[in-house]
């Protein structure tokens, strides 16, 4: 009979369903906060990774190295951004037990890492699932005068590392 794989289907779809709906909820935020926040960078990112912290799931930590100082409205956005989809594509593709996001200022520029300990990838595993979202992240660092290097290994998580000047 069909029965037992058309319900596993919709099992699966209702589980994809509702973490599209948590995904629209947390980027519905983010924009409310790009929008009107005024918090420090290292304080929304804090928050965006404790959002991101499952209960008996994923534990997310965030580390703040150097001496916060204010960037241009632009460079924060991407920074957000990054950990956001990084944060994203730890929750649906790493089958991570734990992801860190670190922030560190240094004097020349100012770094954001988002590195899971997760199943990770083949090199080009993200253009090969579509991979726009890093696509389009890059973009965004490049016009900044940035660079953003993604890390992965298959079984050795993944490291994205985005890097722009202060």
């Amino acid at each position: 009979s069909e029965a037992p794989a058309a319900l596993e289907a919709i099992g699966k779809a209702e589980m994809l369903l509702q973490e599209a709906l948590v995904d629209v909820r947390r980027a519905v935020a983010a924009l409310r906060n790009a929008a009107g926040d005024e918090r420090p960078l290292a304080d929304s990112l804090g928050h965006l990774v404790e959002g991101s912290r499952a209960p008996g799931g994923l534990e997310a930590g965030f580390v703040l190295q150097g001496s916060p100082r204010l960037l241009n409205p632009q460079a924060e956005l991407t920074l957000y951004r990054v950990a956001q989809e990084g944060l994203t594509n730890v929750r649906k593709h790493a089958q991570a037990c734990h992801v860190e996001v670190t922030l560190a200022y240094a004097p020349e520029s100012v770094q954001l890492t988002v590195a899971d300990d997760g199943r990770g990838m083949a090199a080009g595993g993200a253009e090969g699932r579509g991979g726009y979202g890093l696509l389009g992240l890059q973009e965004r660092v490049q016009l900044l005068g940035g660079a953003l290097q993604v890390d992965a290994a298959p079984g050795q998580g993944v490291r994205l590392k985005v890097e722009l000047p202060a």
